[in-house]
């Protein structure tokens, strides 16, 4: 409502007074806004709350799988099994002696707990020979010392003899493995590249029907040769090495080693037109039968004696 002397002049505002303008603003203020509560923008969802004891959900917990579970036991138990296989058949390093580079003779003292003597009674009488332990409970040795025993024993012909099981037998390699329930634990290394000529090695063995004693020598050939085989009835080609040493019947089967006390031979005979010199088959052909082990013909016929060089 605008005041008599507002009234009275032209609707020019600018002429109004201050307090007929206020009003009038107050007024068209209140025109722009709708009457009523102003509008909720939506519904809203009432809030569901658990009540007040209610239990925690169950967790869903994963089913075993028994086929998974029985997989993988199989998986492991074969792999142990493969690893003892190896252990046993695989290069004789296992819990191998230790020796120090150096002087032959030396090192095959400290190896003579594993050196055993090997024999018994076949062919019309005793016979022995020398072994060594290679792997535990197994002992290489010559196979015509072994040749025609029915029952080969170590340490024979003694209180202390052990009956052993003939596991392989080479007769053209002359050679032979047996299996014993109680030896030295502590099996002899194979060298790996072997010997070479002018090598000094050293041997230990049972020669002559004396107790265990040593002896050096000087690697003189290593090659391939021409022998016969222990029956003497055919003949075959193999890796030898001729050493300068003397030896005995009963030496068969000692190993030669060179100066870090590795096997690089197994002694088989002495020459007979070159005294003073020994032969011994090379430590591959050992390595070949160890690794796969076979039993030839002719395990119960008496040998002819050891192999003899055919053609060098």
């Amino acid at each position: 409502m605008l005041c008599p002397s507002c009234q009275a002049r032209n609707s020019d505002s600018a002429r109004w007074c201050w307090r007929c303008f206020g009003a009038l603003a107050e007024e068209q203020r209140h025109a722009a806004v709708p009457p009523g509560p102003v509008p909720w923008p939506g519904p809203v969802a009432p809030l569901s709350l658990p009540p007040r004891w209610a239990s925690p959900p169950t967790l869903r917990r994963r089913r075993a799988r028994p086929a998974a579970l029985a997989v993988l036991v199989f998986v492991l138990a074969q792999a142990v099994t493969v690893a003892t296989v190896l252990r046993l058949n695989h290069h004789p390093a296992h819990h191998a002696v230790v020796v120090p580079a150096g002087d032959p003779r030396e090192a095959v003292e400290l190896t003579l707990s594993s050196v055993v003597q090997v024999g018994g009674i076949g062919c019309g009488g005793g016979q022995a020979g020398t072994g060594f332990v290679v792997a535990p409970g197994m002992v290489a040795t010559n196979a015509h010392v072994v040749a025609g025993l029915v029952n080969p024993e170590v340490s024979p012909f003694s209180a202390q003899r052990q009956p052993a099981t003939l596991v392989a037998f080479d007769p053209v390699s002359d050679l032979a493995l047996l299996s014993v329930s109680y030896v030295s634990d502590n099996p002899l290394v194979l060298s790996r590249q072997g010997a070479t000529d002018g090598e000094k090695v050293a041997a230990a063995g049972f020669g002559g029907g004396h107790s265990l004693r040593t002896r050096d020598g000087v690697v003189r050939f290593r090659g391939d040769v021409t022998t016969t085989d222990i029956f003497h009835k055919g003949t075959g080609n193999r890796a030898v090495i001729e050493v300068t040493m003397a030896s005995e019947s009963g030496d068969s089967g000692s190993p030669i080693v060179d100066g870090a006390g590795e096997v690089v031979g197994i002694l088989f005979g002495g020459s007979i037109s070159k005294p003073g010199q020994t032969y011994a088959t090379d430590v591959i052909a050992l390595q070949r039968l160890i690794e796969q082990p076979a039993i030839g013909e002719g395990t119960l016929q008496c040998a002819a004696g050891a192999s003899e060089i055919v053609s060098h």
